[in-house]
């Protein structure tokens, strides 16, 4: 019998163990368990804050981009601006310019190019020529009013 007590202690005594190392493999589970979601809970706090600095940077620099775009938009209207504003004085000035010598050019030619004597032989060469036209006129009616009597007392003579 005694070698029945020593197998028995023995198979008692293994049997103790494993149950030890299950308790201990079970509380290192739990504890492996408990830092994992530790870990993982310190995790996802970090990546949510990382997430709201970089939402955070990412707003900073769109707001400063935005700014930036704009100023650059009010500089080139205010140089679109000046820039016509510089046509406009320079299209004034051209065109003063332009009607003063116009001007200075019809009195020039009026001064020494037309006296008055030319200019009247001139107005009544046109009222001849009107004159002469209307007698034309005068005459094309005339015959024309021959030529209609003539075909209605042909028209009429036919009939």
């Amino acid at each position: 019998m005694p070698v029945w007590i020593g197998i028995a202690t023995f198979i008692f005594t293994i049997a103790g163990s494993l149950m030890a190392a299950g308790w201990r493999a079970k509380g290192i589970q739990a504890s492996l368990d408990k830092k994992i979601s530790d870990n993982a809970a310190a995790h996802e706090k970090k990546t949510l804050e990382l997430a709201a600095e970089l939402r955070a940077d990412t707003e900073r620099r769109f707001e400063a981009a935005r700014i930036e775009r704009s100023r650059q938009i009010e500089e080139q209207g205010r140089v679109y601006g000046d820039t016509v504003t510089a046509l406009r004085t320079k299209i004034n000035e051209v065109e003063a310019s332009l009607t003063r010598e116009i001007s200075g050019l019809g009195f020039w030619v009026r001064d020494h190019l037309v006296s008055r004597l030319d200019f009247q032989n001139v107005i009544d060469g046109l009222v001849r020529s009107v004159d002469g036209v209307s007698a034309d006129i005068k005459e094309v009616n005339r015959k024309l009013d021959s030529v209609i009597t003539g075909i209605k007392v042909d028209r009429d003579a036919h009939r």
